[in-house]
């Protein structure tokens, strides 16, 4: 039952005599066949609230167990706790002890070891006669990426015997009496599935409303352990990933801004020579399936070398990379593949459109750009200016990179000196260096 003391919770429980030497994650593995697997952090932040409103509904007499890896991380979630607290049998709350929290009457602050297990991993384990649920879950991407950006494995089971073991597990570290599995009768085994129908309709019901507003015609999400996939690959499509990471930490933070910062980047400007001329001759409909088949092609390319489309403007893309020498793969794949797209062109009557690159390196700004009601975020400086002014310097199939872009990538072979390019802003001619491939030739097929 609640306290009358919110203070002693926190003292209470701080240092629970086994909770420093318990894995939640490894029970996991003994129950292979009863379970849904999950992963990502968007979707485990959906199925956590679903579980978290789910217990509020519930009869309120079992104990609810949240792992938050750092405490810091608890207070945009204190809302909720404190109406947990006020429902529930008790509330426990895991995590590295990385800042002061404010009492609530009820939850109880368990302070984690830095060599605990439970630090890396994400769970929720809540025991009761007419809902009962357990998500166990580790990083699987390392704890010092950024929060944003972390990937999880595990299951979400409502398992009544995979349930039972975590809150048994659970329990005995925290020094708390658990449910016995007997208690629980055949009506409520019925209630029990009706309420996991129930949750799991609204978790994939969520998501997908998610993903509805980055695209018109998602298919209907139909596995939670494919989930995260698709959407990753979805904002890929319509986002730039550090768009999409920004907003995210924005959303987390309560910040109403995304704040500037200057990067080192190399940038990489992609056009198609003369496609003014080539859309006038057909109708908006093949041109816009001739160029989703195009950028199909190069988007791809980008992803795989570790880039990130920025944007496409126009006929065109902009993609940024942290490494030049990425860039250059990435470039020359991008000739090799429009050559051979351009042959199909030929074949379905279609004329070829012929690609120019160019790659720059240097500093470059990156921040939110516009007015309060239309805002993008992009890179702005030398380094965005001059890619896409040796983009248009360029000739038609070919890729032109800066002198730093060449150094930084370890100056590789089959790059020619272009002598006496002319930039626009620049007092002296650029030093730039053109494509020709290994035998000295453009090696596009």
């Amino acid at each position: 039952m609640p306290t009358d003391n919110p203070s002693a919770n926190v003292a209470a429980h701080n240092a629970a005599p086994n909770i420093n030497n318990v894995s939640l994650f490894e029970l996991a593995s003994r129950f292979p066949n009863y379970n849904i697997k999950v992963r990502g952090t968007s979707t485990m932040q959906s199925i956590s609230s679903e579980l978290e409103q789910a217990a509020l509904r519930s009869s309120g007499v079992g104990v609810f167990y949240a792992g938050f890896q750092r405490l810091s991380s608890f207070p945009p979630q204190a809302a909720i706790y404190r109406k947990l607290g006020q429902h529930l049998r008790g509330v426990y709350a895991c995590g590295l002890p990385d800042r002061e929290l404010e009492p609530i009457a009820n939850v109880n602050y368990l302070a984690l070891s830095q060599a605990a297990p439970l630090i890396g991993e994400w769970f929720i384990v809540y025991n009761a006669p007419d809902f009962y649920a357990a998500l166990l879950t580790r990083v699987s991407s390392g704890s010092t990426v950024p929060y944003a950006q972390r990937r999880f494995e595990g299951i979400l089971s409502f398992d009544e015997q995979v349930v039972a073991a975590a809150e048994q597990l659970i329990a005995q570290a925290v020094g708390v009496g658990h449910t016995p599995a007997n208690q629980r009768q055949e009506e409520q085994r019925r209630a029990q599935q009706t309420q996991v129908s129930s949750i799991t309709d609204q978790v994939l019901g969520r998501l997908e409303q998610s993903n509805r507003t980055l695209q018109a015609a998602y298919n209907q999400v139909s596995e939670l352990n494919a989930e995260n996939q698709r959407i990753q690959g979805l904002l890929r499509g319509l986002l730039a990933q550090e768009t999409w990471q920004s907003v995210n930490a924005a959303a987390q933070s309560g910040s109403a801004l995304l704040g500037a910062q200057s990067v080192r980047v190399t940038v990489l400007f992609t056009d198609i020579v003369g496609f003014t001329s080539i859309s006038e001759r057909f109708s908006p409909d093949t041109v816009v399936a001739m160029l989703n088949r195009y950028f199909s092609l190069l988007a791809p390319i980008v992803y795989r070398y570790g880039g990130d489309i920025d944007k496409y403007p126009g006929d065109g893309l902009m993609a940024t990379f942290v490494a030049a020498a990425d860039a250059l793969a990435a470039g020359r794949e991008m000739l090799q593949a429009v050559a051979d797209f351009n042959e199909a062109q030929r074949l379905l009557d279609r004329p070829p459109l012929e690609t120019r690159i160019g790659i720059a390196s240097g500093r470059a700004i990156l921040g939110s750009i516009g007015g309060q009601e239309r805002m993008d975020r992009t890179y702005i400086g030398d380094a965005v200016n001059v890619a896409a002014r040796l983009e248009n310097l360029a000739a038609p199939g070919s890729l032109l990179i800066s002198a730093e872009t060449l150094a930084q990538a370890g100056s590789p072979t089959g790059y020619v000196l272009r002598e006496g390019l002319i930039i626009k802003g620049k007092r002296e001619p650029l030093q730039a260096y053109e494509y020709k491939g290994e035998d000295g030739n453009n090696d596009r097929a």
